[in-house]
């Protein structure tokens, strides 16, 4: 129901500015940018892709100086792997906001996906530069190491995503950089744990460590 009403409510508001914006006044407009914001972000947070990508584009015509609604446009692009059209909406984001974290974050993993490792370290390491909290980008960051064959590096960056998060596709990632970097023991401690926890890519995990 609460899913419901905030649909409808969001296109009720979207087609009133899109048939009327200039009658509305500049307070009224910022408080309704700041609802459809916060309902995008609402379905990115919910994995709702598709969604998001039908809202940013609405969005972004609206309100294109903000930088917030590229980069949640050119996520969900990037979670569909439309990485080609990720890559307009997520330059657009940087060029807004150089310094956003998250901004950064998918600029990293676009060029991972590149197979431009190095290049992407770049923007990982200033996502993390500006906040050493942000568990998302230490764990790409992590998984960015692992494909670059640094595994030293690897578990490092692992060791603090699962300290900051404690999320069980941190701790796979960890367990097979602490297998490529000799650490047999921590890995099939890890491996354990996540055997106990029915981790649904174990299978997949037990092949990379194999291979």
């Amino acid at each position: 129901m609460i899913i419901d009403y905030m649909k409808n409510i969001t296109v009720f508001i979207m087609g009133l500015l899109i048939s009327c914006k200039q009658e509305v006044p500049q307070k009224s407009n910022y408080e309704v940018q700041i609802f459809l914001l916060d309902s995008l972000e609402y379905y990115y947070n919910k994995g709702e892709m598709t969604e998001v990508v039908n809202r940013g584009l609405t969005f972004t015509a609206m309100y294109p100086d903000n930088a917030i609604g590229w980069h949640l446009l050119g996520g969900g692009y990037l979670a569909l792997s439309e990485d080609s059209l990720a890559e307009t909406y997520v330059n657009q984001a940087l060029k807004l906001d150089p310094s956003h974290p998250a901004i950064l974050v998918n600029k990293a993993v676009l060029l991972d996906r590149q197979v431009r490792f190095e290049e992407a370290r770049e923007y990982y390491e200033k996502a993390i530069a500006i906040d050493s909290f942000f568990a998302e980008a230490f764990s790409n960051f992590a998984a960015n190491r692992l494909y670059a064959k640094d595994y030293i590096n690897a578990v490092k960056l692992g060791e603090i995503a699962v300290e900051l998060a404690n999320r069980t596709g941190d701790k796979a990632i960890l367990c097979l950089s602490y297998y490529k970097a000799g650490i047999k023991e921590k890995s099939d401690s890890l491996f354990h744990e996540l055997r106990t926890m029915n981790y649904p890519n174990l299978d997949k995990l037990r092949d990379a460590i194999r291979n």
